[in-house]
């Protein structure tokens, strides 16, 4: 009997409510487990030295304490094969050129739609490489 294996995601979002919402979404989807959400980098890094690392991590930019793009550098020295997407309010060419260049996999905006949130994590498991439209 196969058993369905559903991919490991984490959040690292400080605003709580969103990061409720989209903890649901994941959960919603039938094809991932957010197996931990986490208010700042910080404490997302603490374990992912203790834990087994994630399939994909979503991480905001503008986080208190750690950026989300130097916590893009020490998550990827920790876990190189962790895959992650930027999902973010800012749009500015920097934050992508930024973001990318640390080592995200993608960038979205927090105003994607439900769909594109869940497709691109499945876009990012299977090699591909999500970004904003805009």
């Amino acid at each position: 009997m196969k058993m369905d294996v559903r991919h490991n995601i984490w959040l690292i979002e400080d605003n709580g409510l969103y990061r409720r919402a989209i903890e649901d979404l994941v959960e919603q989807s039938g094809r991932f487990e957010c197996t931990h959400s986490f208010g700042t980098c910080e404490t997302a890094l603490a374990a992912l030295e203790e834990e087994i690392p994630p399939d994909v991590i979503l991480l905001d930019i503008g986080l208190p304490g750690m950026s989300g793009i130097e916590g893009i550098f020490q998550i990827k020295s920790l876990s190189p094969r962790t895959h992650i997407i930027i999902l973010t309010v800012h749009d500015e060419d920097d934050s992508v050129f930024q973001a990318l260049s640390a080592g995200a996999s993608g960038y979205l905006l927090k105003s994607s739609s439900k769909e594109r949130i869940i497709d691109s994590i499945d876009e990012v498991l299977h090699g591909g490489a999500p970004i904003n439209a805009q």
